[in-house]
């Protein structure tokens, strides 16, 4: 606790100290007064990833080590019922997340640097160096959320296998043509089952299970809302305006309006589009996972549709499936930035918009 909040101090000096420099160096001075323009304040971008840094601390100690174990061992006894076996899938794609987004940073920084390095000295781009750090910090932020949204849709893909393997147990990996799932019936009587009890080649599972695992994991879904919802709300702020930023800068640089003191260079126009696709690459993967769970969930509705439709089921069986799929409409897993606006597809859209917008108002000002 100590050294997070010597780091936090340390961390904030130099941001002041970062903020009085760049203030003094664009001193554009008019009646013995300093000059800062939004384009210039839009730059500071290391402002917003100190208080981002700063928050991360704040629910690291909030959610500690006993609120982690708690729910983990939910995820425990929902693997317990469900027979949970992709361990090493689920690792397997949280460490390439990892580790694409960590050489992807390490190439798109080192180059930044360098090309700045060549067009204004090495003195400045050290200086403001430090926003690479905070970048660091979001990136890891953004996996950490993909990590556990990843633990669910596995979880919820289980689900469906589960169901598709009582629909047909001879095909269960994908399910019919959804355009003839209502005229074609792939089961044989000598297959058709009466219960959930011989899901999965005999595995006993009875149905109340899956509507006790799904209210688990919107369980676990709250507690994901309720740690990363403020840090993806300033993770797509700090987006937006970097974006906003890097698109001007490489705009200004590329049409000359923008030049370095070593004379006309292209290279921060280069390193400006290379970062600003690093940013709208873990922007997209984080949106890109939560869209998976949610197509999960479509899947699971379309599964038990071709249950209740093309089989006999028992009536408990069928009041249970029924009970699963008023759950999944009416309770659907949403991951959300404090109920500002859900985690999907049309978020990156306004961004883009949003970016796009602002970068040719503030265009507008090129002499």
């Amino acid at each position: 606790m100590t050294k997070s909040i010597i780091y936090v101090l340390i961390f904030g000096f130099l941001n002041f100290f970062f903020l009085l420099q760049k203030i003094q160096r664009l001193d554009v001075i008019r009646n013995n007064t300093f000059l800062v323009t939004f384009s210039d304040t839009i730059q500071m971008t290391y402002l917003i990833g100190y208080f981002a840094y700063t928050v991360d601390l704040f629910y690291v100690y909030k959610y500690g080590r006993d609120d982690f174990l708690k729910y983990f061992k939910t995820f425990d006894h929902i693997d317990q019922i469900l027979g949970m076996t992709s361990y090493d899938e689920i690792r397997k794609i949280i460490v390439r997340i990892l580790g694409i987004c960590t050489l992807f940073f390490i190439i798109s920084s080192t180059v930044d640097y360098v090309c700045w390095v060549e067009g204004f000295g090495w003195l400045s781009p050290t200086l403001y160096s430090l926003d690479y750090f905070y970048f660091f910090l979001s990136t890891l932020m953004a996996v950490d959320g993909a990590s556990h949204v990843v633990q669910m849709e596995f979880r919820l893909k289980l689900i469906k296998n589960l169901l598709q393997g009582y629909y047909n147990p001879m095909n269960t990996k994908t399910v019919p043509n959804p355009n003839k799932v209502w005229a074609v019936r792939s089961d044989t009587g000598n297959l058709q089952l009466e219960s959930l009890k011989t899901l999965s080649h005999g595995r006993f599972i009875e149905a109340i299970g899956f509507n006790r695992c799904y209210l688990l994991l919107l369980d676990q879904t709250s507690h994901i809302n309720s740690k990363f919802g403020i840090r993806v709300l300033i993770f797509c702020l700090n987006l937006l305006v970097n974006m906003i930023n890097l698109l001007n800068v490489s705009i200004r640089f590329a049409t000359g309006s923008m030049l370095s003191p070593n004379g006309v260079s292209r290279l921060p126009s280069l390193s400006s589009l290379l970062r600003l696709l690093n940013w709208s690459a873990v922007g997209i993967s984080m949106v890109l996972h939560c869209e998976k769970v949610y197509r999960e969930e479509e899947k699971i509705v379309e599964v038990i549709d071709l249950i209740l439709v093309n089989k006999v089921n028992s009536a408990t069986l069928t009041a249970d499936l029924l009970t699963l799929r008023n759950l999944l409409l009416t309770r659907p897993i949403k991951f959300h930035a404090t109920h500002f606006f859900t985690i999907q597809y049309p978020l990156l859209v306004s961004v883009i918009s949003s970016a796009v917008t602002y970068t040719i108002i503030m265009l507008q000002s090129i002499k």
